[in-house]
């Protein structure tokens, strides 16, 4: 379903690059209180090291301070993964990660060396190793409390919002796993198709939110209008993001190691929201198989 409406977002395959991502060249110290903000994304790059520790500090105690670096509309901080992104790149852009690490990021897809928005036959499939290792350096305060206190302003105002709302539709996912498993398999079959993913695959996710989604999933606009529209706590336009990433995921196997990057990321700031929930490692959701090309 398309709601023409609404904005129209390109396929995003950045994932928590943005949410947990951030660097800067110029923080040889990650509890430096002096070092200074970057000017631009050439200046950080051009000094460009790879203690992503000390970038990701410095870019979480200055993040304050970035602006929207893409053509695009500024949803911020109400945005999705390609919203955050837009100011995250002040620091530490795709291209310069892919460059710098010394672990690859994506085991295949079209980022060969720069982030590819608008490809419809492929996406990127992260690299496992990569995948477990974002929170050991890109959430500092997890191995220095010094900088909780000086960092939960960023995370309450800029992260938080992106990231229960990523952590509530892996939840709902989770939930309802033949449908994830549908929707996987949507995915890869319109990749094979002559015209490949059309730009508003995603559309029909905008609603899964709604207490009444899964009892109607292909119901049109008036449904979920007349029942709470996309059901008043998560924005629409970001749900729908946040369950194609997570239904990428699902097929490149690696949906339960990022969902446990979350899960360490809110036991540093906000360890109520998960005290009760087991590490989603330790779940035996199952990955979508590869489909047989016709």
């Amino acid at each position: 379903m398309r709601l023409s409406f609404l904005p129209r977002r390109l396929l995003v395959p950045t994932a928590l690059l943005g949410l947990l991502l951030g660097a800067a060249a110029c923080a040889s110290n990650p509890l430096a209180s002096d070092a200074a903000a970057p000017n631009s994304e050439a200046a950080a790059s051009s000094t460009l090291t790879l203690d992503l520790r000390a970038l990701a500090t410095h870019a979480w105690l200055h993040f304050d301070q970035t602006r929207h670096t893409c053509e695009t509309f500024d949803y911020f901080p109400a945005g999705g993964i390609y919203t955050f992104y837009c100011r995250a790149r002040t620091f530490l852009s795709v291209e310069a990660l892919l460059a710098n690490t010394d672990l690859p990021v994506f085991e295949s897809g079209p980022h060969q060396g720069t982030l590819v928005r608008d490809a419809t036959d492929s996406f990127g499939h992260y690299n496992p190793a990569f995948v477990s290792r974002l929170a050991d350096w890109a959430l500092p305060a997890a191995t220095h409390p010094a900088l909780l206190p000086r960092t939960r302003e960023v995370y309450t105002k800029a992260v938080r919002p992106l990231a229960t709302t990523l952590w509530a539709t892996y939840q709902r996912l989770q939930q309802h796993p033949e449908y994830l498993q549908a929707e996987a398999t949507r995915l890869q079959l319109a990749m094979q198709s002559p015209q490949g993913v059309p730009r508003d695959h995603y559309e029909r996710y905008f609603f899964m939110m709604n207490p009444h989604f899964f009892d109607a999933p292909e119901a049109d606009f008036n449904y979920f209008y007349n029942r709470g529209f996309d059901g008043g706590v998560y924005e629409g336009n970001v749900v729908k993001s946040a369950v194609g990433f997570w239904i990428r995921r699902h097929i490149d196997g690696t949906d339960a190691l990022f969902a446990d990057q979350l899960k360490r990321l809110f036991e540093v700031y906000e360890p109520a929201l998960v005290a009760d929930q087991p590490h989603p490692t330790k779940q035996a959701w199952p990955t979508s198989p590869p489909l047989a090309h016709p």
